[in-house]
């Protein structure tokens, strides 16, 4: 296991497309991660109690894991940061979002893009940033202590589809290098349930060990 100490989290299912939505916080500093639809609701089911939130972060562009990044960073004054490589992913996600949304995404500004090996340091923890493209070029996971945030890359049982932006020659690069990682990690998907990626190694047909 990671040996520095894992944070405290909570989850919400938001938005349309059951995005899954994480505080996760140390002390009294905290992160969110794929902010999907209907912040209030978010805020108020979770209750910050004066934690201060240092950054919204998407594990990609697409517009289902953002959609509330504008009122939270504006409310929580806090940066935004996403995976280097989604720029474009993001422009379609402004061009699409009423469609499938049904209201328009706003545009934000974007402070920093992140790459493999960024560290975002929260309290007495840090989110440690690995580049996993496939499901979209700039899709990232963070691990975090024994906590594995995947986004859309890898869920329980399956992986993220490839055909909005992304590659499944990508996408097996990056299944490669998940299988390596350690097998206690809890995987902390970007829909459905969680899982462990022991669990995963041995049941997910995408991953399981050939």
């Amino acid at each position: 296991m990671n040996p520095e100490a894992d944070p405290d989290f909570a989850r919400v299912a938001a938005g349309p497309f059951q995005t899954n939505t994480y505080l996760v916080w140390s002390g009294d500093e905290a992160i969110i991660i794929d902010p999907g639809d209907d912040a209030s609701v978010f805020l108020e089911k979770f209750q910050l109690n004066n934690r201060k939130v240092l950054a919204v972060v998407s594990t990609h562009g697409h517009m289902d894991h953002l959609f509330d990044v504008p009122v939270l960073k504006s409310s929580l004054e806090c940066s935004f940061l996403m995976g280097n490589g989604d720029e474009d992913i993001l422009k379609w996600s402004y061009s699409v979002s009423e469609r499938y949304m049904g209201k328009p995404l706003k545009k934000v500004e974007t402070d920093m893009f992140l790459s493999e090996g960024d560290t975002i340091r929260f309290g007495k923890v840090s989110a440690n940033i690995i580049s996993l493209p496939g499901h979209t070029p700039g899709s990232i996971g963070l691990v975090i202590g024994s906590l594995f945030f995947t986004g859309d890359t890898l869920f329980r049982g399956t992986i993220g589809r490839t055909d909005l932006g992304g590659s499944m020659d990508q996408m097996n690069r990056s299944l490669e290098r998940i299988r390596k990682m350690n097998p206690e990690l809890k995987v902390l998907p970007g829909h459905g349930p969680a899982s462990t990626l022991g669990e995963e190694l041995e049941t997910n047909p995408f991953l399981a060990s050939r």
